[in-house]
């Protein structure tokens, strides 16, 4: 639904602007969600291309035995890799006016005719729509998004912007690339989640569990994990964070994200694996404002896409991927 909606507050309060003494202040909103999940665990390119491509390298083994007779050995190889970015826009429509008769008439600007110069317009910018973005980012799309092309003539939801880290391994797995650990199902039990995570770790390749690195879950795991790791070690774990979120024996930890909201997906790589690609990224959060005669026009538009560089170091549980 575009524009504003203040029919509760004409209900409740009258069609009209009584001065009472109500400003910003009085713009009561309910906390947002940590916008963390890209930031965490991908490593940003921004490029002038709609397709970001690379090459990975390969070498087979070199050393051998020495004889006399000339036996050559390794082969060099480079792999394709290639990220396809998405374009995605945002359209507002806003009438300052339909303000002006209700409580909510001090964000009216009575000393300027262009209506996009109202407190309202800035407002409603720096309070509601760039966050409300970032966190359509953060829950849609960077984790559950799955590309779908858009409807002539019709705003498609933003999960279907651009394929998320769960549909790309859902695609990876396909291919066969992806670093799948095989565990079974995850335990609701706090102190075999527990174990279900460290038999998690022992299975990732050992120069990547060496690595400091993040095992991502969702806040609701690393609840079950923390509560069990107490279990198991004893209370003296409780007031120390970076203790309890550990994976012993590993430079891994765990880090939940409201992005995976009740997923079962557990994954790690190493976060230079891992991308986000933006074309002309200043634009995120950079938009025009355009006065059609009392109606304001709001807008804006960008790219962006992710992808593992290298599928098989994206490693992961079996959960969902199918």
């Amino acid at each position: 639904m575009a524009g504003i909606d203040i029919s509760e507050i004409i209900a409740q309060f009258g069609a009209f602007y009584r001065d009472n003494g109500q400003n910003q202040s009085r713009l009561i909103e309910q906390l947002r969600i940590n916008t963390e999940f890209e930031d965490m665990l991908m490593s940003p390119i921004t490029t002038t291309e709609t397709s970001w491509q690379a090459a990975e390298s390969t070498i087979t083994e070199i050393l051998q035995g020495y004889q006399p007779a000339w036996t050559p050995k390794g082969t060099l190889a480079l792999k394709p890799i290639e990220h396809i970015l998405r374009k995605l826009k945002a359209d507002i429509d806003l009438d300052p006016h339909e303000i002006s008769y209700s409580w909510a008439g001090f964000l009216e600007g009575m000393s300027d005719v262009d209506a996009a110069n109202w407190p309202i317009v800035r407002w409603a910018m720096e309070r509601k729509y760039i966050p409300q973005m970032r966190e359509d980012r953060e829950l849609k799309v960077a984790f559950n998004g799955v590309y779908v092309a858009p409807t002539p003539g019709t705003a498609n939801p933003a999960a279907e912007i651009v394929d998320g880290v769960n549909q790309l391994r859902k695609k990876y797995n396909a291919l066969g690339r992806l670093g799948v650990i095989t565990l079974g199902a995850v335990p609701t039990d706090p102190v075999l989640f527990v174990k279900y995570i460290q038999d998690f770790a022992k299975e990732v390749d050992s120069q990547y569990r060496r690595r400091s690195g993040i095992i991502a879950m969702s806040d609701d795991n690393v609840m079950r994990y923390k509560q069990g790791f107490r279990e198991l070690y004893g209370a003296s774990t409780n007031t120390d964070e970076s203790q309890n979120v550990r994976v012993l024996d590993t430079g891994l930890k765990v880090h939940g994200f409201e992005a995976m909201g009740t997923s079962n997906v557990i994954f790690t790589t190493p976060k230079d694996n891992l991308k986000v690609i933006r074309k002309a990224k200043s634009n995120d959060d950079r938009f025009k404002i355009e006065s059609i005669k009392r109606t304001v026009s709001i807008f804006n538009h960008s790219y962006i896409c992710y992808g593992a560089n290298i599928p098989e170091v994206l490693f992961t549980n079996e959960e969902d991927l199918v």
